[in-house]
């Protein structure tokens, strides 16, 4: 199996991680504003079917200002 280092691309990279042998697997995505994390998470979803969740950090905690 090769590791994410090694995929050519997002969704090859995904699907790596959505293969893990585990029984509840958790994929977290960390990046500067505008990198496209939303994008990776709604690709995730794609692939990983209507049984994945994804929690946006934004809707638990109240930012630079709280």
């Amino acid at each position: 199996m090769r590791t994410p280092v090694e995929t050519r691309d997002a969704r090859e990279a995904l699907q790596l991680a959505l293969a893990a042998p585990l029984s509840f697997p958790v994929l977290a995505i960390d990046g500067r504003s505008g990198s496209g994390k939303t994008e990776l998470a709604r690709l995730a979803v794609e692939l990983a079917g209507p049984a994945a969740r994804v929690l946006h950090l934004e809707d638990v905690y109240r930012g630079w200002a709280g």
